[in-house]
């Protein structure tokens, strides 16, 4: 602010300094206006011995607007310019006077120093302007009133009265300046005290917005450790998933296969049966006598035909046993994966704390159902143990038969005296198809035990998928959430990096 003053009126004493060359040149250079002083009974031109004064008083101006131009250039905010200046617009005032033959209208260039000087609002660059033009008034009036009044018979009354108005406009000016600088002071204070509370608000804004960033850092880092979470606990969950889908797989392959092997083991009763009635049929016949041998022989044919088919019928028993075995490793392999993901996801969901509760205890109850699962499965394999142990006996029964009714065959046909042997043979084929029949409806009784079973595996399985399913489901969600409030702290965070930006702008504005 103090150089575009310094600047402006070192401009305007260049205009002045300018107007004090035109008065002297057109006075003294020219005679402009002399008729007029003459005709006015004043002195036209100056006297010889005040020209020395006289070019003292044009030269001085220049010399001190020179310097004052010095001083600008060294330094714009220089404290001794403003003095200058009021030197080089005071006495550049005084030598228009004095070149202008001291006519009352170049006196009106006090009044406008003195005003252009209220500019600066120092009230000493004024008092300072003002005793010079006073001096200048009451010293030249005595001894070079030419210089000052163009003649030395003004009236010292008129004089006066310029002393009067030029007092006057001082105390004015002085007035002004000093109310100017009273309001100044005040409006500087109030603004000290709106920008102590400005800074005040702005510092609080500014602490509660570092604490509301360290907070939403906070609430960020937790989100991000908890999103974390929950895409392990997805992962483990997608894995128990396929695990509990690939169970369901294999149980559902299983109770076909079991049913595959009850409809085996019905045929197997259903021949035994019918192993029975022949047997009976065939006692019947060999009692009634020997006529009976052909018809004998030819059901004796029958009843080996018979007893290798149940023979085949048992291989196939003890093949599908087999593979229900196999089955039924599968399955225990699955209740253990099952479970090793159930443990896995309860340790995810204990190292999410307070948003992992709810998954513990889903794997908790996803534990349970394996073990329930492999418990079944050892059921099943106790049963199957006995459906081997069954279809071995009947093998080694069926075996039994087909050698006795192979021999029985042959007795038949060789000779008639050992008819009673073949008699008693085919009783004890009677008697091994009656045990073979009530094998066979023990492992057709197991293996309903065993279709149960299975039925109750699937549905568990079912259910455990639709578990995972839906804890997976809620996992994605809250992972979908997690990201949310992520987006949010981070637009949040970049607001108030805005904010702060802002408030360091207003912090350095006040400064300034």
């Amino acid at each position: 602010m103090q150089e575009r003053k310094n600047f402006i009126m070192l401009l305007f004493s260049l205009t002045v300094v300018l107007f004090s060359w035109v008065v002297h040149y057109l006075h003294r250079g020219i005679g402009w206006l002399d008729n007029y002083i003459l005709a006015s009974q004043m002195e036209a031109g100056t006297p010889a011995h005040l020209l020395p004064l006289l070019n003292g008083l044009f030269f001085l101006p220049i010399i001190l607007l020179i310097a004052s131009g010095i001083l600008f250039y060294q330094n714009r905010t220089q404290p001794l310019l403003p003095v200058m200046l009021t030197l080089t617009l005071t006495f550049a005032s005084i030598s228009i006077i004095a070149g202008g033959d001291g006519l009352v209208e170049y006196h009106f260039s006090i009044f406008m120093v003195l005003a252009s000087l209220a500019y600066f609002e120092q009230v000493r660059l004024i008092v300072i302007s003002a005793a010079i033009f006073a001096f200048q008034h009451i010293v030249g009036y005595f001894t070079v009133p030419e210089l000052i009044c163009g003649t030395d018979a003004y009236p010292f009354t008129l004089l006066m009265i310029h002393i009067f108005f030029v007092v006057f406009t001082v105390g004015v000016i002085l007035i002004q300046i000093i109310a100017r600088q009273r309001y100044v002071r005040m409006v500087t204070e109030k603004e000290a005290q709106h920008q102590n509370i400005v800074e005040s608000l702005v510092s609080n804004i500014s602490s509660t917005s570092e604490s509301v960033m360290e907070h939403i850092s906070r609430l960020d880092a937790g989100a991000q450790e908890a999103s974390s979470a929950s895409k392990d606990i997805a992962y483990s969950l997608n894995d128990m998933v396929e695990g509990a889908n690939q169970q369901l797989a294999e149980s559902r392959k299983s109770s076909e296969e079991i049913e595959e092997v009850s409809k085996d083991v019905q045929h197997i009763i259903d021949q035994s049966k019918q192993s029975m009635a022949i047997s009976e049929s065939t006692v019947s016949l060999a009692q009634a006598g020997e006529e009976s041998m052909a018809s004998t022989e030819k059901v004796m044919t029958d009843l080996s035909g018979a007893v290798h088919q149940m023979d085949e019928v048992a291989g196939r028993l003890q093949s599908r046993s087999q593979e229900i075995e196999k089955t039924l490793g599968l399955i225990t392999d699955i209740s253990e994966q099952t479970n090793l993901l159930a443990l896995n996801a309860a340790i995810e969901a204990a190292r999410a704390g307070e948003a992992g509760k709810g998954f513990a205890v889903v794997a908790d109850e996803v534990r349970k159902l394996a073990d329930q699962s492999r418990q079944y499965a050892n059921d099943i394999s106790s049963v199957l143990d006995g459906l081997l142990s069954d279809s071995k006996d009947l093998a080694e029964v069926m075996t039994l038969g087909r050698e006795q009714s192979g021999a029985g065959i042959d007795q038949v046909k060789e000779t008639g005296e050992r008819f009673v042997r073949i008699v008693q043979e085919i009783e004890r084929v009677a008697s091994d198809t009656k045990t073979s029949f009530t094998l066979a409806e023990t492992i057709g009784s197991r293996m309903n035990q065993l279709r149960d079973v299975l039925t109750t595996i699937n549905h568990v399985a079912d259910k455990n998928r639709s578990g995972i399913e839906s804890i997976s489901a809620t996992s994605e969600e809250q992972m979908a959430t997690f990201t949310e409030f992520t987006d949010s702290t981070t637009s949040v965070t970049e607001k108030m990096d805005g904010l702060q930006r802002q408030i360091l702008t207003m912090q350095q504005d006040m400064r300034n």
